[in-house]
This record gives structure tokens, C-alpha cells and sequence, in this order.
């Protein structure tokens, strides 16, 4: 869970740091927020490399019974209740290719990616290799599968739908 929160976190603040501020009110005495925008971005960079070479807390293999991989028909209903694109994938050569095609899509929709089928920790670093980029964590996808009624990966789950 804390894994994910990091990476929900990362994505607020780089969304800060790629838009343009909106100055609503200067003193003369008002100074940039970029200065603490960018040392916060710092702290938050040296926090994960340390976190990095601490042991994984994620316990592998991460399994998710209820899914596998396969095709699916697209559904283009809209699912307003989805704040942020993510993408379900496993550690098989269907989520590869898959993963490997639609890269840049995912990168410019802010995408995060969830490996819901991994064996080892070296497997979960190819996958993430193959993202260059995009934020990829191995959890469960079961209840996410559940609630929308999905049995295959690898798949995006957007506002404008599930589509593979």
C-alpha cells in the first residue's frame, strides 16, 4: 500500500512541476515556489533511491487468481469513477509486446501500471525495464477485476473505458 501511495504521490508532484503556477496575489515580497517545488522533488528523489536499496518490501510472487492473460473485447463505457488511467499487465510475452506497443500511449495518458502476475523480483525489473518510464507496481489486481468484470490482462482502464 505504501508503494502505491509513493507513486500516486509522484504523480501529484510531477503534474506541479510540469504546469505553469498562476500567481493569485503578490505581496512584492512574494517569492517563487519553484525554489521549494524543486527541493521537494529532491528529498523525494534521495527518499526512493535510499528506499530502493533497502530490501523490497514486496513479497513475490505476486499472484492474481481471478485473471490471466488473454484477449478481450474492448468496452467503451464510460467510467467516470476512474481518477487516473492504469494498466494491468503480467510477466508473460502477451503483456510484453503488449507493453512494448503501447509505451508511449500509456506515458502520455500519466498511466500506472500494475504487474499483477510476477514470479521473482528480477522478473518484476525486466517488465519495469520495458516501461523506460512508466510507473510499474506488482499487487493484486483481483478486486479491480472483480468490480469491473474483467479476466484478461494485459488492459487499460480509463474514463473512456477497458480496452486492451
Amino acid at each position: 500500500m505504501k508503494i502505491i501511495l509513493f507513486f500516486v504521490l509522484m504523480f501529484v508532484h510531477q503534474s506541479l512541476l510540469s504546469k505553469e503556477l498562476v500567481t493569485i496575489y503578490n505581496s512584492g515580497k512574494t517569492k517563487s515556489i519553484t525554489t521549494y517545488l524543486e527541493r521537494h522533488k529532491m528529498e523525494v528523489e534521495n527518499s526512493a533511491t535510499s528506499n530502493a536499496k533497502k530490501q523490497s518490501p514486496i513479497s513475490f510472487p505476486v499472484k492474481t487468481d481471478n485473471l490471466t492473460s488473454g484477449k478481450i473485447e474492448s468496452s467503451y463505457k464510460p467510467l467516470p469513477q476512474v481518477q487516473m488511467p492504469v494498466f494491468l499487465i503480467g510477466d508473460d510475452s502477451y503483456s510484453r509486446c503488449w507493453l512494448k506497443q503501447h509505451r508511449n500511449e500509456l506515458l502520455k495518458l500519466n498511466a500506472l501500471g500494475l504487474l499483477v502476475d510476477v514470479e521473482t523480483e528480477e522478473n518484476y525489473r525486466v517488465i519495469v525495464g520495458i516501461g523506460q518510464g512508466l510507473p510499474i507496481v506488482p499487487m493484486s489486481g483481483a478486486d479491480i477485476a472483480s468490480n469491473l468484470g474483467i479476466k484478461h490482462y494485459p488492459v487499460l482502464i480509463s474514463q473512456q473505458g477497458i480496452e486492451q
